[in-house]
């Protein structure tokens, strides 16, 4: 029989996984949105794309122009919501590109 601890641990797992897949669509829909709005339909189908095959810079950049574009809202904000995103994607892009000087100097 489980306590009350491990059932409350569940809810609160299940909760923020809840909350980051919204905050994710949130994401990539007001970078779609951004990136409409500021280089067209075209350049916004392939950030997004992109950002589901794994390269989410650009549709996390997008999504600030989606929040100050299409939500009006001030570029501090915007990019207050928009930054954890990108935190997370640069070291990996950065680290993307040095396996690759690696790997082609080896």
């Amino acid at each position: 029989m489980s306590n009350w601890k491990d059932k409350l641990f569940g809810i609160g797992l299940v909760s923020m996984m809840l909350g980051q897949i919204l905050y994710g669509a949130l994401i990539i829909y007001l970078g779609y949105m951004g990136i409409a709005v500021e280089c067209g339909e075209v350049w916004a189908i392939i950030a997004t794309v992109l950002a589901f095959l794994g390269f989410a810079i650009p549709i996390s950049i997008g999504a600030v122009f989606g929040v100050m574009h299409v939500w009006g809202w001030h570029w501090i904000p915007a990019l207050l919501l928009a930054i954890p995103g990108i935190i997370i994607m640069a070291p990996i892009f950065i680290s993307g590109v040095f396996n690759l000087i690696r790997s082609k100097h080896s």
